[in-house]
């Protein structure tokens, strides 16, 4: 069965130049539209740092590369692997500090709430 789809394949798919050509074409169409989808992943984690007061990586090889849209705006900075990596671990730990700041604060405040509920009741009851 594998030698009648091999054979098959071989005797039936385009082997031409111009196929060639547009194979080739697609994939570096699928590359530029990665690096695209990779320019608005680094648009959106630098908008979240600067909401979270958290510093974005140095602009260097190991965590950006440059990569050009011919779109007239030249060079734009674009995160690497090992960048992503870095940013997300400092949103995540920034994101969890910040969770524990508020839960302490609200169960302090919930706890001073239901004290003063019980000290209201507690002199209610004995006037």
């Amino acid at each position: 069965m594998d030698k009648e789809l091999a054979d098959f394949v071989k005797n039936n798919a385009p082997n031409t130049p111009e196929y060639c050509a547009e194979l080739n074409h697609l994939g570096i169409r699928g590359i530029e539209l990665e690096d695209w989808i990779k320019f608005v992943k680094t648009d959106y984690f630098q908008r979240k740092c600067d909401r979270l007061i958290i510093e974005m990586p140095e602009k260097n090889e190991v965590y950006y590369y440059k990569h050009n849209f011919d779109d007239y705006e030249g060079d734009r900075f674009i995160l690497t692997t090992k960048g992503f990596e870095l940013v997300r671990s400092s949103i995540r730990k920034e994101e969890k500090d910040l969770r524990d700041r508020i839960s302490f604060w609200s169960s302090i405040f919930t706890g001073l709430i239901g004290a003063s509920i019980g000290l209201i009741t507690i002199i209610k009851m004995k006037f």
